[in-house]
């Protein structure tokens, strides 16, 4: 793997540009509306990044923006799995698909638990990546880290989207149509490539 993806929304472009992609705060806003994503993580992907994007770009009106990074450049020691990917997985390729407890059986109290777990076992990094098609990266991302920028419009990705796109990303999607998704991101991240 030589490149991941972060998406997000035009109107965070100018200080990403600047500083680079920094990790969430404590409060920041996850996939789900009451409970804040993994504070002092960046999230990325090679299947999904586009995805993200255009989630943002309908949450701000904004034009869609795909964050090539160059892995090569990273820490690997700062990789972490996506917490999703932990809480989701019942393969039993990890220890977390085993538990089952009242507290896991809570949608909410299983992603905290599965944060936790997440920083304990950054050993299933790739797999995070592999079976979800997403990553955390603890810590931030300087733009000598950057790939390049490639900037979407928001009427054109919400036609990519519909047209490309299971609208539930996690294990099956990435299972299923990983390949195509990978090839999209990097087709699309050709095609509007600004920086």
């Amino acid at each position: 793997m030589n490149f991941l993806y972060h998406g997000t929304s035009a109107n965070f472009l100018k200080p990403i540009l600047k500083k680079g992609l920094r990790a969430r705060r404590p409060a920041s806003k996850g996939n789900f509306p009451d409970l804040p994503s993994g504070h002092g993580r960046v999230y990325l992907s090679d299947t999904f990044a586009l995805y993200y994007a255009f989630q943002m770009s309908q949450r701000f009106n904004r034009d869609a923006v795909l964050v090539r990074i160059n892995t090569h450049m990273m820490n690997v020691c700062n990789f972490r799995p996506d917490e999703d990917y932990i809480a989701a997985d019942k393969s039993g390729s990890h220890d977390f698909a085993q538990i089952r407890t009242e507290e896991t059986l809570n949608k909410h109290k299983r992603i905290l638990m599965a944060r936790k777990y997440a920083d304990e076992h950054p050993e299933l990094s790739t797999l995070s990546l592999e079976k979800h098609g997403t990553v955390a990266y603890k810590g931030k991302i300087y733009p000598t880290m950057f790939a390049g920028i490639a900037i979407v419009p928001k009427a054109e990705v919400f036609s990519i989207i519909m047209q490309q796109y299971d609208p539930c990303p996690g294990i099956l999607s990435a299972s299923f149509l990983g390949s195509e998704y990978r090839q999209t991101h990097s087709e699309i991240f050709e095609k509007y490539r600004k920086y």
